[in-house]
């Protein structure tokens, strides 16, 4: 997305690229706040708490499964050329569509940010 004096470039790629980055925060913030709540509760290190998660390693595949996709989408010229990760919905405007109150925290913390860049660019333009 970008602005100049006379329009906005906004497509659907860049609401693709808010969702994908929306749904990939929101899972790093579910992976690791545990281990910072725990680390904080029993006086351990963070490390020591992830490593004894035995689920961590397929958790954090995961996490750089969506951060290749971030980059991918990145690259390219649309969202089609993208693999998308299996957890992550596809976007929508539907959110009373989504499945849990979770994913529609996501829904709304993404059209959040997508309005405040739409409302920056404007300014630009204005």
């Amino acid at each position: 997305m970008n602005a100049t004096s006379r329009r906005i470039k906004f497509d659907t790629k860049t609401i693709d690229l808010f969702w994908l980055v929306g749904f990939s925060v929101w899972y790093a913030i579910e992976l690791y706040t545990p281990a910072i709540m725990v680390s904080t509760c029993m006086e351990r290190t963070v490390e020591d708490v992830l490593n004894d998660d035995h689920e961590r390693p397929q958790l954090e595949a995961d996490y750089r499964q969506r951060l290749s996709a971030i980059k991918a989408l990145l690259d390219a010229n649309g969202t089609g050329e993208v693999e998308w990760p299996d957890d992550i919905p596809m976007p929508t405007d539907d959110r009373a569509g989504m499945q849990n109150d979770q994913e529609r925290a996501v829904f709304d913390l993404v059209s959040l940010a997508l309005a405040f860049v739409l409302l920056h660019e404007l300014k630009h333009v204005i």
